[in-house]
C-alpha cells in the first residue's frame, strides 16, 4: 500500500477484518531499530509447532523439528521454512510490515532478508510504504520473482501520529542541547553551497553581535559589500527570495 498519509490503521483493520484464518504477524518499521532475525525465528518456531502438534497424531512418526531457532543462522531458518509445506490455511502466516521502507529497514540486507523470507511457502507480506522513493530499493528480481507485489494506491491523508514520535521535532520548543540538534539535522541535509551560505551568514552574526540581523540588513550589507563569489552570490539570492 503506497500513498500520502498514514496506512498503519488500515492495515491494521485490514488484517483483523480478512485475515482472520491467518497467523498475523506485526513489524513496526518505522522503529530505530529491529531485530529481523528474531522475527523469522519466531516465525520458524511457530511453524516448527504446529508440524509437531500434527505429527502427534500421526502413527508411526517421529518428529526431528526440536531446533533452537536464535542460535541458528538466517540461512538455516529461511532453508527450514521453505521445506514447510501445508494446504490448512491455519497454518499460513502474514507478515504485517508498517513502512518497510522505514530507517531500520532500508538497508540491502533487511530487504534481501524480507524478501527472501516472502518466497516462504507458507507465508504471506502484505505492507505498505511512505517514502516517494520506495520502489527504488528493490531490483527487478525482488520484485517480480520473490515480493510480487501487488499495488495499491491508498492516499488516507491521516497524520503520521504513531510513526514520526521517533523522528527529530525540527520546531519543537526545548533547551539549547536539543536546539543545537535540531540545527545539525538541518545543516547536515542541505547541499554543500547551501551550508556555505549558511557559513557566510553565521560569520556576519559572529562579527557583529550587537546587529539584529534581518533579510532587510543581510540584504543591504552583501549589496555595499565587494566581490562576486558563488556563495556572495547565492547569498545574496536568498536574501532577495525573503525580502520577496
Amino acid at each position: 500500500m503506497y500513498g500520502f498519509g498514514s496506512k498503519k490503521q488500515l492495515l491494521e483493520e485490514f488484517a483483523s477484518t480478512t485475515l482472520t484464518d491467518f497467523t498475523v504477524i506485526v513489524i513496526n518499521g518505522y522503529l530505530p531499530s529491529i531485530n529481523l532475525k528474531e522475527v523469522i525465528a519466531t516465525i520458524a518456531e511457530m511453524s516448527c509447532d504446529q508440524a509437531q502438534s500434527k505429527r502427534k497424531h500421526q502413527p508411526g512418526t517421529r518428529s526431528q523439528l526440536s531446533q533452537p531457532f536464535p542460535s541458528k543462522s538466517f540461512d538455516d531458518i529461511i532453508s527450514f521454512l521453505k521445506r514447510q509445506t501445508s494446504d490448512d490455511v491455519d497454518d499460513q502466516v502474514c507478515l504485517l510490515i508498517h513502512n518497510i521502507d522505514g530507517p531500520a529497514l532500508r538497508d540491502a540486507e533487511s530487504q534481501q532478508c524480507l524478501a527472501q523470507v516472502s518466497c516462504c511457502p507458507q507465508i504471506r507480506v502484505a505492507a505498505s510504504t511512505d517514502h516517494v522513493n520506495a520502489p527504488l530499493l528493490w531490483g527487478k528480481k525482488m520484485v517480480h520473482t520473490q515480493y510480487r507485489w501487488s499495488w495499491y494506491h491508498v492516499p488516507t491523508f491521516a497524520p503520521y501520529k504513531v510513526e514520526c514520535v521517533f523522528y527529530p521535532l525540527i520546531l519543537a520548543s526545548g533547551g539549547h542541547a536539543q536546539t543545537t540538534k535540531m540545527a545539525l539535522v538541518v545543516l547536515q541535509s542541505l547541499t554543500p553551497n547551501a551550508q556555505s551560505v549558511f557559513r557566510v551568514l553565521a560569520e556576519y552574526q559572529l562579527a557583529n553581535e550587537k546587529v539584529l540581523w534581518t533579510p532587510f540588513t543581510i540584504h543591504v550589507r552583501i549589496k555595499g559589500g565587494k566581490g562576486k563569489s558563488p556563495q556572495r552570490q547565492q547569498l545574496l539570492h536568498v536574501a532577495d527570495l525573503f525580502l520577496f
